[in-house]
C-alpha cells in the first residue's frame, strides 16, 4: 500500500504487527478503546449476511467519503457510562474468518457506487475459540469520492463521531463538490493632461482560486469614441457580446492568483478642456469571463468631476444574469 499517513492506517499496521494480542487489549481498557471518526467496533457473532451486506457497505462509503477508517469485527461495543460514547467492551467473535474476509471481498465491488480503491483486510483465529476470531479491514480516504452505499438504502454516508450519518444535499454538496472560484472586479483611475482623458484599467482577484483564460468585454454608452488599448499581455480576440463595442473583447493568457491585480488596459479619448466641461458621465460596463466560473459584469461610472478630480474608482462584480 502506499496510502497517506491517517490515524487507520497507524492502527491496521499494529493490527498487523501483533495481532490478537493488541485487539484484545482493546476491550475494557484504561482509558477506553473508544470508537472515533476513523475506528468502528461491530459484534459478529449474531449477524446474518444481509446484515453484513448492510453494514459493510456503509462502512465502505461511510470511511472513504471522510478520513477513511477501520471497522474491526469481533468486538462488542457499549457507551461508556461517562461519555456515552461507544467504546470496545466485549468480545463477540467472528465464525470462520477466512470465509468471513473472502465475504467481503466478494461483496466489496457491488457495496459502492463507484467502487472504493485500496481496501485491506486482516483476520486471525482466536485459540480455543472454536475456529472463531477477528476480521480487521481498512478503508482508505477515496480520491473518487462520492462514494454511495449500494446495500444501505443506496444512500451517501459521512463518518462522524461513532456513527455513520447521512449528510443534508447541502452538506453533501460543500463536501464534495466545494465551490472554488475566482472572484474578479475592477479598478479605474482616471488622469487628464492638456488635450486627452485616460482612464486606466486593473483587474483584481478577491477569490479564492486563481482566475485562468480571462476575457474581458467592454462597453459604455457615450456619443464621443474612446480608443481602448489592451495592457501588456492581453490582447484583442475579438467580441463576447455583440452588443458591445466593437472590437472591445481582449484576453489575457497569464493567471491572476487570489489576492493579485494586473493592468488591463487603457482608454483615452482627445478632449480640449472646454469640451471637457461639458462632457456628461459615462458608464462604463466590464464583463468579465474565466475558466471555470460565472460570467460577471461591473459598472463604473465617471463623471466630469471624477475625471478633473482624477479619481479612482472600484467597480463591484455580479453574476451577469
Amino acid at each position: 500500500m502506499n496510502e497517506k499517513p491517517s490515524h487507520a492506517l497507524d492502527f491496521f499496521n499494529k493490527v498487523n504487527a501483533d495481532g490478537i494480542t493488541f485487539l484484545k487489549g482493546l476491550i475494557n481498557s484504561d482509558p477506553p478503546s473508544f470508537e472515533t471518526d476513523w475506528l468502528d467496533f461491530k459484534g459478529a457473532e449474531q449477524l446474518k449476511d444481509k446484515d453484513v451486506k448492510r453494514i459493510w457497505s456503509e462502512a465502505l462509503a461511510g470511511f472513504a467519503n471522510t478520513e477513511g477508517g477501520v471497522l474491526v469485527w469481533g468486538i462488542d461495543a457499549r457507551p461508556d457510562p461517562d461519555t456515552k460514547i461507544d467504546c470496545a467492551s466485549g468480545l463477540s467473535l467472528v465464525k470462520k474468518p477466512a470465509t468471513f474476509v473472502s465475504r467481503l471481498k466478494e461483496l466489496h465491488s457491488q457495496s459502492t457506487d463507484p467502487p472504493i480503491p485500496g481496501v485491506d483486510y486482516w483476520f486471525a483465529i482466536d485459540d480455543g475459540a472454536d475456529d472463531c476470531g477477528f476480521a480487521v479491514s481498512y478503508v482508505p480516504e477515496s480520491n473518487f469520492k462520492p462514494h454511495r452505499a449500494e446495500a444501505a438504502g443506496r444512500n451517501y454516508y459521512i463518518r462522524a463521531g461513532d456513527s455513520f450519518h447521512v449528510p443534508s444535499v447541502s452538506l453533501l454538496r460543500n463536501l464534495f463538490f466545494p465551490e472554488y472560484h475566482s472572484h474578479l472586479w475592477p479598478e479605474l483611475r482616471a488622469f487628464h493632461n492638456k488635450d486627452t482623458v485616460f482612464i486606466d484599467g486593473y483587474l483584481y482577484n478577491s477569490g479564492i482560486a486563481t482566475a485562468k483564460n480571462v476575457v474581458l468585454s467592454i462597453g459604455y454608452e457615450a456619443e464621443s469614441n474612446w480608443t481602448l488599448e489592451p495592457s501588456r499581455r492581453w490582447e484583442f480576440v475579438g467580441v463576447p457580446n455583440p452588443n458591445h463595442q466593437r472590437g472591445s473583447g481582449m484576453a489575457c493568457f497569464l493567471p491572476i492568483h487570489p489576492g493579485a491585480a494586473l493592468p488591463a488596459f487603457r482608454l483615452s479619448l482627445p478632449i480640449t478642456d472646454r469640451e471637457l466641461a461639458r462632457i456628461e458621465p459615462v458608464d462604463f460596463e466590464i464583463f468579465m469571463y474565466c475558466e471555470n466560473n460565472h460570467p460577471l459584469v461591473s459598472k463604473v461610472t465617471f463623471s466630469r468631476v471624477d475625471i478633473q478630480d482624477q479619481a479612482t474608482k472600484a467597480g463591484k462584480s455580479e453574476m451577469r444574469s
